[in-house]
């Protein structure tokens, strides 16, 4: 990552006390897009910036999003989310889908039935983004965690 990036980070944060931030570059969130991966779903954890996400891969997010779950594990929130499902949704984490005409997604998500979980419409009005419904090993790991009791503290180190 580029200096000017960790300096503006740096920046950024001064300039909007208060707000979290990328736990790459550090760019506050209020002027920088965040990146939410979904960990069941209607919730999600945002670690990195949509930048920083994009210039990483799976194994190297990882560390972002532990600093995050170990926050709230302290804080209390959210309750019962175990280290186990966050891991397994960082590591298989599949890209949105942009597409741009409404007839075209629907076609999409009908011929991969179970792929998409929805869709919303961005800022612009004009793009469609296709979410990608939750890998099976996120399933698995909610599955092993109620199953197994939900182990929360999982491994704090």
């Amino acid at each position: 990552m580029r200096l000017w990036r960790r300096i503006w980070g740096w920046v950024s944060r001064r300039l909007a006390p208060g707000y979290s931030r990328c736990r790459r570059c550090g760019v506050s969130w209020r002027f920088t897009e965040s990146h939410t991966t979904m960990y069941d779903n209607s919730n999600g954890i945002l670690a990195l910036c949509e930048r920083c996400w994009w210039e990483t891969d799976p194994e190297e997010r990882l560390a972002a999003y532990k600093a995050v779950w170990i926050e709230w594990y302290e804080r209390g929130y959210p309750a019962g989310i175990p280290w186990e499902v966050i891991r397994a949704a960082v590591l298989h984490e599949q890209a949105p889908l942009a597409v741009f005409d409404a007839q075209v997604a629907r076609r999409i998500v009908e011929q991969d039935e179970g792929k998409w979980s929805g869709w919303y419409c961005s800022g612009d009005g004009g793009t469609i983004i296709l979410m990608p419904a939750l890998p099976q090993p996120v399933r698995d790991a909610w599955e092993e965690a109620i199953v197994g009791g939900l182990d929360v503290e999982g491994d704090l180190g």
